[in-house]
């Protein structure tokens, strides 16, 4: 006589109500944007933004400004992500004024920072001011 596998099966409705459960703990968002916490990262720009414009003098180096401009990139990623569905304008405004600032810092190259600090100021004034919108919208 041959001997048939045990086989355990989870009956169909308690497998049914598992899944019903799941789906409804979840709102589609992924995890990042749900734990984002859009305020302290708007703030977290903020100060890597006015750190940013502290190396447009004369006596920063390449290396400070790529530093500086790299917590900028960061923050503004990090925002982008916890924002864009929340306030969507708005983040999409700071994203554009970002793309501009970055443009003139990757065009710094064989150039002083110093020379180009008042584009570079305006630009990062642009940057502040989205941020800021964002902030505003986002009830910070």
């Amino acid at each position: 006589m041959r001997r048939r596998p045990v086989v355990r099966t989870v009956p169909a409705a308690v497998l049914l109500a598992a899944v019903t459960a799941l789906g409804a703990c979840s709102d589609g968002d992924s995890y990042a944007v749900r734990d984002a916490q859009p305020c302290p990262v708007a703030e977290q720009l903020g100060t890597s933004l006015d750190l940013l414009t502290e190396t447009f003098t004369d006596d920063s180096t390449p290396g400070d400004v790529a530093e500086a401009r790299a917590r900028v990139e960061g923050a503004q990623d990090r925002i982008d992500d916890a924002a864009e569905e929340i306030a969507p304008q708005e983040a999409d405004a700071l994203e554009d004024a970002w793309e501009r600032l970055d443009e003139q810092l990757a065009g710094l190259e064989g150039r002083s920072v110093a020379g180009s600090a008042d584009a570079l100021t305006a630009a990062a004034d642009e940057v502040a001011t989205a941020r800021d919108q964002l902030a505003e919208a986002l009830s910070c």
